[in-house]
């Protein structure tokens, strides 16, 4: 899948990452850093991430699906509790 350099977010970095180097992404290997599961970061989804969502160029995959949702459900409900007791 290749990679369009003019859809990346701008970065304060000197150098390139080595995807945009390269010119196209590919499959990457990843353990996840909460449950330790081996998962795949597709070139695909890295190609979202760059291009569509505007992630930062040097970040990485570093957790499943599963976990990503279960930290995310966390944060919101700690955000919810927050604002009642703001109240």
């Amino acid at each position: 899948m290749l990679v369009d350099k003019w859809r990346l977010a701008p970065s304060n970095s000197y150098g390139e990452p080595e995807f945009a180097r390269r010119g196209y992404y590919v499959d990457l290997p990843f353990t996840c850093r909460d449950c330790a599961s081996r998962e795949v970061w597709a070139a695909a989804q890295q190609k979202w991430w760059y291009e569509e969502a505007k992630g930062y160029v040097d970040s990485t995959a570093v957790r499943c699906l599963a976990c990503r949702r279960q930290r995310r459900s966390g944060r919101m409900n700690n955000n919810k509790d927050n604002l009642i007791q703001a109240s």
